[in-house]
């Protein structure tokens, strides 16, 4: 993504990450703590795996990313569980929010009214849905030497700007 100003360019790092969308996780789970925009270190006890193994929640944040539709979504208050090995999406957290979960033709789509939110596919057994982490790192250049000249002739089409901006736990 990048910002384009009067004399600078800014792009937003990120990081691409999967996701699996689980109807049967009571909670947002990842093993990556780098993924955190915030975080708060505890005791916040046990999650109980399907191969009846628990592991201990060691930090609970917010995981802020932009979906594959171009899309912010922050999920909130998703669970740090060190021996976790996949990022898990819960879709009753999103429906406790209003948010809609449409599954189907090897497909899952997250609706909020006519806005799709996010979008994922069938891969296997599982749905998987790809997003843009948000590192808070910023790189900025000064050269605008041929900006002007790269900008003239640009479409209104090649401007437009997505403004998907709810956050949602």
């Amino acid at each position: 993504m990048f910002l384009i100003g009067e004399e600078n360019y800014i792009n937003l790092a990120h990081d691409d990450c999967s996701w699996i969308v689980d109807w049967g996780a009571s909670s947002h789970v990842t093993p990556h703590g780098n993924y955190f925009s915030s975080y708060q270190n505890g005791d916040f006890g046990i999650v109980k795996m399907r191969n009846q193994v628990s592991s201990k929640i060691v930090g609970i944040g917010d995981i802020a990313m932009t979906t594959n539709t171009g899309c912010k979504l922050v999920l909130k208050d998703v669970s740090h569980v060190l021996e976790m090995r996949l990022n898990l999406i819960s879709t009753r957290k999103f429906d406790d929010v209003g948010l809609v979960n449409h599954f189907g033709g090897g497909k899952w789509k997250l609706t909020n009214d006519s806005l799709i939110v996010a979008k994922g596919v069938k891969e296997g057994s599982l749905y998987v849905m790809q997003g843009n982490l948000y590192k808070g790192e910023v790189n900025i250049v000064h050269d605008n030497s041929n900006l002007e000249l790269r900008l003239r002739h640009i479409s209104e089409k090649g401007l437009q700007i997505h403004t998907c901006k709810k956050t949602h736990p």
